[in-house]
């Protein structure tokens, strides 16, 4: 299962997790507070796991079931046994997590809020044991406009709820039948007795429910906004007998424009109810406040795996710190980690990486960015990761997650690594805060800018495979940003059109080992600045055609 891609809305009532009734020993019972949603999250899937095939078609699958698109929904009734769906709900939590690095599951703890409050505030005696306002609160959340009707001789009680936050224009309606609601498709249906209407009067009912709910959404306010235009024109041609101007009624009749206008907003509302998600996430606690990215570059890793190295990259002026000078006498205290996972959702490698950065020091050296880098190993297989910066001092917290196929580096022809840029660390003040390592005899951390500064010289290092010849011809060439695709299979050589190189040089170098380490400085003083594509090709230099490339986009600030 891939990872879901959810749409957060307005956070919704504060509610204690509640799992289970008290009124029902079969079911599991728990009460926690709030604080307490790590042990709510563990406590639901022991129940889950725990749970015989009654208890888990009633407490868990009929609810889990709202949640899911028709593919999805599909793929799961495919299922034949409990243990096998009740795999695929764990599996889905924890593809649905923004950040698997947290301790809470923020989109399962949403869940279970709403949960307890659809119990108890929407209850219905079957499963999923909430009425239909409970189902639409189970995957929306708390609607962001609700009307209330208790209804006359005339009309049943109902509600109208609005998730314009969720989707344009997605209203849903409901008529109290008894005890509980229940969904209807048109406001028709909340009359009393059912009643049937000809096209005339149903228009006349339907605008007057439009005027009373114009403020739930957009939709009703559009109807009862051209209920206002055909009285104006009315009150003018009553005015004006004489007049000249086309009004809309001299082609319709009042009625026919008011049914049209019903209509119009009845198709509207299905068609954002067809484009609406099967859920959306509240985001409760909002952590993800630091903002940061990351530069992904893959390598040949021992014993057929593959290494990944990260370099992580955080502003610090308003983003990790208020206050950014040179008199600065704070410290901040960062820790950065790196999660991935298989397409399973199962971990493969985590690393971590603990750094003192002093704020003064920082700037005085004009460093825009809090560097850190992160190194993780696997076999080489489609994979999830995710990456997290917490500052103690402030508590933040800034993370990412993405998808990431892992590169097969054990076939036995030319090979290549990712570009990755790097800068020589010689002050020993940056050495103290900037995560560094030898390469070719040189101390080198990732490079600390977004853009590539002239005053800051950029390496470029990366590794080269299976080199099974005499000599090896080298070439990097820096050209106008246009389809910078990373790196590439053998191949023929690259040649791209001679006017759009701005930097050409090529060298032919012995080999001394079948995997060859390079270390370029590249010198970009006589470019302008813009956005350009490096891009480094090997070659037999006997023969060109056994070649492979790498490229990466690099943008130039200065």
């Amino acid at each position: 299962m891939k990872p879901l891609t959810l749409i957060r809305i307005a956070s919704m009532w504060a509610m204690p997790i509640l799992w289970g009734s008290a009124a029902d020993p079969a079911r599991a019972c728990i009460a926690v507070s709030t604080a307490d949603s790590v042990l709510a999250e563990q406590a639901y899937f022991t129940a889950l796991h725990a749970a015989d095939d009654t208890t888990f078609q009633r407490e868990f699958e009929r609810e889990f079931l709202l949640l899911l698109a028709k593919p999805e929904a599909q793929m799961y009734t495919s299922l034949v046994t409990s243990a096998a769906r009740k795999d695929f709900i764990a599996q889905y939590w924890k593809a649905a997590n923004p950040n698997p690095l947290s301790r809470e599951n923020d989109w399962l703890k949403d869940f279970l809020r709403r949960r307890a409050f659809a119990r108890k505030n929407f209850p219905h005696p079957e499963p999923p044991f909430v009425d239909d306002r409970g189902k639409y609160y189970l995957k929306y959340g708390k609607p962001l406009r609700r009307y209330e009707d208790f209804g006359s001789l005339e009309v049943l009680a109902n509600e109208t709820w609005s998730y314009e936050n969720v989707t344009r224009d997605f209203i849903v309606h409901f008529r109290r039948e008894g005890k509980y609601f229940r969904e209807v498709q048109n406001l028709i249906e909340i009359l009393s007795g059912r009643r049937r209407f000809d096209p005339d009067t149903e228009a006349k009912v339907l605008i007057a429910m439009a005027r009373q709910r114009a403020s739930v959404s957009p939709v009703f306010g559009r109807v009862f906004a051209k209920w206002l235009d055909l009285n104006t024109a009315q009150r003018h041609e009553q005015s004006f007998p004489t007049s000249h101007l086309p009004l809309a009624i001299e082609w319709q009749q009042p009625h026919d424009i008011l049914y049209a206008a019903a209509q119009l907003a009845k198709s509207e509302v299905a068609q954002a109810q067809r484009l609406a998600p099967p859920s959306a996430h509240d985001e409760i606690e909002a952590l993800n406040r630091i903002a940061l990215h990351e530069d992904y570059v893959q390598f040949r890793g021992p014993n057929g795996s593959t290494r990944v190295e990260l370099a992580v990259l955080a502003p610090l002026k308003k983003n990790l710190t208020k206050k950014f000078s040179r008199e600065s006498q704070e410290v901040l205290h960062l820790e950065y980690r790196a999660l991935l996972n298989d397409a399973s959702f199962k971990p493969l490698s985590e690393d971590s990486l603990h750094l003192e950065l002093p704020l003064g020091v920082a700037a005085a050296h004009e460093f825009p960015n809090a560097v850190g880098k992160l190194v993780l190993r696997a076999t080489p297989q489609p994979g999830d990761i995710t990456v997290q910066i917490r500052n103690a001092n402030g508590n933040g917290l800034g993370f990412t997650r993405k998808e990431l196929a892992l590169r097969e580096f054990t076939s036995a022809g030319l090979m290549l690594s990712d570009l990755q840029l790097l800068f020589e660390v010689v002050d020993e003040e940056e050495k103290q805060f900037l995560p560094t390592e030898t390469k070719q005899e040189r101390v080198v951390a990732p490079y600390p800018f977004d853009a590539i500064r002239k005053a800051w010289p950029v390496l470029c290092y990366f590794e080269i495979y299976n080199l099974h010849m005499t000599n090896y011809e080298l070439t990097y060439q820096i050209t106008a940003a246009q389809g910078c695709a990373g790196w590439a299979e053998p191949g023929p050589e690259f040649k791209p059109d001679k006017n759009a190189a701005a930097i050409s040089v090529t060298t032919v170098r012995p080999v001394t080992n079948k995997t060859q380490e390079e270390l370029l400085a590249l010198d970009l003083s006589q470019l302008k600045k813009g956005e350009y594509c490096l891009e480094i090709t090997v070659a037999d230099a006997n023969d060109r055609t056994v070649a492979v490339r790498a490229q990466k986009h690099i943008m130039i600030a200065d």
